[in-house]
Formats: structure tokens, C-alpha cells, sequence
């Protein structure tokens, strides 16, 4: 059975199920397309989205089965906390290293697309936060593909769009209604560059996270990896800068500003917490100090528990200030 001639790839986060399910909803099962997506989802909890779309929707949704081969009019919802893929033809399911702290990654998903169906991938952003999808449209673009973000205005969260326009990757910015009508129009369109299957080409292999193997290092950052500790290179793409570490973990200067900040947030409750500790021990020592009639001990520690609860303080005004 040949691959469908387009590869749909849908991509979002917070309020992008009500857009994904109007855009589907309204698509015909007959476009000779397949349709792959990526929802941030817990990755602690099932999502019940493929039994949503077939209640709500003429196509067919299922979990993705690694190595399953692509039909037409079927919708391939990617698992929580594995990696979707589109593979020498065929569906792919990993576990690879999280891209932009998430897994499944809508850029994983969408970089895949591109170098699996070329022109005939589509990547669409749907209502998030922060950034995932940008890279993977760049891709797509890259290889003659389409690209697509809702509208912001129409977006329940308007900055995983947002940030898809505003850095130029999105070739069409369109409501959820505008969507389907265009997956019609271009699944009814003849396009005589599209005619044969998607299959594997000479593009490279991917890694385990969706990466091509040889895609070169940049420069060393002086930043580490929020994940692993690595060292992260830094990698210039167009006009994206991105980051990832030698085993994969990938992050966008957004996405990696938000992991960093939950680094320091948590180092710094870990002080305060260290703080208040030292200054209860103190106090105790000062109170044992005291009742021995030892009292240069005692002075001692009092001052180290002033000390440590000002340090405290200090902390916590930092927090408040975050």
C-alpha cells in the first residue's frame, strides 16, 4: 500500500485540543493524506485523545505503534512520554532525549515529517506555550514543505503561534475553520511534484531523538543541560538559535530560559531550607551552651543563628522577587 501523498504533522499544548478537534472534524476521510499529532500532555497520565477524534471526527485515531505502516484518512496520536516519528515510511515510537523538556516534542515530530515527505509534509502549531514546533517548521519549510500556525487571536494560548510568526517560520496563519478548508483545498489540488510515495531517501537517519546522526556540533555555550549536567553546544539554525548535549537534550533559548529559572527557583528553596536548618541547630547549640553555664559557646552560636536567619531572609526576598 503506498504512503498517503501528504503528511499532515499538528502540533500544540494548553487550549490547542478545541481548534485540533475543529480542524478534523471538518476534513473528508477521502484526502489522500495521513495525519500525525503531538499534544504536551502529563506524561504521569493517558490521554483519551484517539477515542475523542473518532467520536468527533470521520477519520480514524489511534495511539502510534512503532513500525506500523502510514494509511490514508488515519490519525496517529503520538504516546505519552514517547517521541512520534515519521521513519522510512513507517510510524515511529522512541523514547528518545526530551527536546524543549517535552515527550512527546512537536519539533521532533515536525524535523522527522520534513525529512521523510519533503514537499509533501505539512507542519501546523496550534494553541500552546512557549516555543516547541518553531525549529521543526524551519525544517519543514527547508524541504519545500507547508507550513501553518492558528491564528493568535483565536488561540486560547496565543504564544506557541506567536513565536511561530513572529520568527518567520509560519508560511500561513490561519483560524482552525481556515485550516480544514485548506487541507481540503490542497488535498483536492492535483500536484503533479507530489505524484509517488513517501519512502526513505537520502536524507539522513535519525537519532534516537529525531535528530539526523550527523548533524554537527556548534560551539561549546557556557551553560549545562538542565537534564543530564552535560555541556550544551550551541547551534544556529537560520535565525533560531537552539541548544542541545551530546546525548540529545535540546532546548530553544525560551524554552531553556524557563528550565533554567526552575533551576535556580529550586536551588534556591534548597538554600533557604539549609538556612533555616542552620539556624534552628544553632539556636540549639546556644540554649545547650547556656544551660552548661558555657557561655562564650552560647554567644558563639547565637550569632551564627542571627547570621543564618538573615541569610534566610535575604533568600526568601529573592524568591518573592522571582
Amino acid at each position: 500500500m503506498a504512503v498517503p501523498r501528504r503528511i499532515i504533522a499538528i502540533g500544540g499544548s494548553a487550549g490547542a485540543l478545541d481548534p485540533l478537534i475543529e480542524i478534523l472534524a471538518k476534513v473528508s476521510p477521502n484526502l489522500d493524506m495521513a495525519y500525525f499529532v503531538v499534544i504536551h500532555f502529563p506524561s504521569n497520565r493517558t490521554s483519551i485523545l484517539p477515542a475523542l477524534l473518532n467520536r468527533t471526527t470521520r477519520l480514524r485515531a489511534v495511539y502510534a505503534e512503532d513500525g506500523e505502516k502510514i494509511e490514508r484518512g488515519h490519525v496517529y496520536v503520538a504516546r505519552s512520554d514517547r517521541h512520534l516519528i515519521v521513519n522510512d515510511g513507517r510510524v515511529g515510537v522512541i523514547n528518545g532525549p526530551k527536546e524543549n523538556a517535552s515527550r512527546p516534542s512537536i519539533d521532533v515530530l515536525f524535523r522527522s515529517v520534513a525529512q521523510a515527505a519533503g514537499r509533501r509534509a505539512m507542519g501546523v502549531v496550534l494553541s500552546g506555550l512557549l516555543d516547541d514546533g518553531t525549529a521543526g517548521l524551519l525544517s519543514i519549510a527547508k524541504q519545500g514543505g507547508r507550513t501553518v500556525a492558528q491564528d493568535p487571536d483565536e488561540a486560547l494560548f496565543a504564544e506557541m503561534p506567536r513565536n511561530a510568526i513572529i520568527t518567520g517560520k509560519a508560511g500561513s496563519v490561519l483560524s482552525a475553520s481556515a485550516i480544514a478548508t485548506y487541507l481540503e483545498e490542497i488535498g483536492n489540488a492535483p500536484d503533479t511534484r507530489l505524484n509517488g510515495a513517501v519512502g526513505k531517501n537520502a536524507r539522513p537517519d535519525l537519532d534516537t531523538n529525531g535528530m539526523p546522526d550527523d548533524e554537527p556540533f556548534g560551539a561549546p555555550s557556557p551553560f549545562v543541560c538542565p537534564e543530564c549536567q552535560g555541556t550544551l553546544w550551541q547551534l544556529r539554525d537560520d535565525t533560531l538559535e537552539r541548544y542541545r548535549c551530546r546525548v540529545g537534550h535540546a532546548y530553544s533559548e525560551q524554552t531553556l530560559w524557563e528550565q533554567k529559572s526552575e533551576s535556580l527557583e529550586a536551588a534556591l528553596w534548597a538554600a533557604a531550607r539549609a538556612l533555616k536548618e542552620q539556624a534552628d541547630l544553632s539556636e540549639r547549640i546556644a540554649e545547650n551552651a547556656r544551660s552548661q553555664s558555657k557561655n562564650f559557646l552560647a554567644k558563639r552560636f547565637e550569632q551564627k543563628h542571627r547570621a543564618a536567619q538573615e541569610a534566610e531572609a535575604t533568600v526568601r526576598d529573592v524568591l518573592l522577587g522571582l
